[in-house]
């Protein structure tokens, strides 16, 4: 199916045409060919529940402060399961992410169609 990505018309398989259970057996790839290949298939797609506990561990083994500031892109093509803009912030302030102990900012972004 046709989807528009920054402007122009794509077609291909999106982030919609998947389940999460499907995008977790996934291995995080590089479509750049310029860009080094060697930890294709190493990482696994995080979600944000997930990264908001790698830092709570963190911080407190750390014993410090991280921020974390996810940003989302190309929202018309995710649908409308994908943490972007205000569902992001939801998520977040849900899980007692935005204090000073716990900051998290989320956005966003996408070039208009």
């Amino acid at each position: 199916m046709d989807w528009p990505v920054d402007g122009e018309k794509q077609t291909g398989w999106f982030a919609h045409d998947f389940t999460l259970a499907e995008i977790k057996k996934l291995g995080a790839v590089i479509t750049d060919p310029e860009r080094p290949q060697e930890n294709n298939g190493k990482f696994r797609v995080a979600t944000m529940q997930e990264i908001f506990d790698l830092v709570k561990t963190q911080s407190a083994k750390l014993g410090r402060t991280i921020y974390v500031y996810p940003e989302t892109k190309n929202r018309p093509i995710t649908g409308p399961w994908a943490p972007a803009g205000g569902q992001a912030d939801r998520r977040a302030q849900r899980g007692g992410w935005n204090s000073r102990s716990r900051p998290c900012s989320c956005r966003a972004s996408s070039r208009a169609a």
